[in-house]
């Protein structure tokens, strides 16, 4: 079993905790799945993070490599019930109906997921909001 841990702090712009993550996401683990998708999908994930989470907020992603699966945790500490409802609703409506902006973020993520096969769960826990996404290994 092998751990990748990449803590963001929000001082970075987004574009370089993408490009960190997906460092994470090596281009030798073996993955079945179409990784652009994967890609869109955690550009997404952590974008909505990023907008979801207080200024100075650590996002922590942990990469863990499994014999069958590789599982990949997103935690958010700060982001309590409240905030962590609104933003799984996004999962379930593209549009926010008391601001009118287009929330496709978390709607694509879901989509993209569901198209792959891919196992996903997000709960409230004492300490925030933790996501986990279960990926199958590729045949070696």
């Amino acid at each position: 079993m092998n751990y990748h841990i990449l803590v963001i702090e929000d001082d970075l712009e987004i574009q370089e905790l993408i490009k960190q993550f997906i460092k994470q996401i090596s281009p030798n683990m073996n993955l079945r799945t179409d990784r652009y998708l994967l890609e869109k999908a955690f550009k997404n994930i952590i974008h909505n993070a990023i907008t979801y989470s207080p200024h100075g907020e650590t996002i922590l992603i942990v990469v863990t490599e499994l014999p069958k699966e590789n599982q990949i945790q997103i935690q958010l500490s700060s982001l309590k019930t409240r905030k962590y409802n609104n933003y799984l609703s996004h999962f379930i409506e593209s549009r926010n109906r008391n601001t009118g902006r287009s929330e496709l973020g978390l709607y694509i993520v879901k989509q993209i997921f569901e198209s792959l096969s891919i196992t996903y769960l997000m709960i409230n826990t004492q300490n925030g909001v933790h996501f986990l996404v279960t990926i199958p290994k590729g045949r070696s």
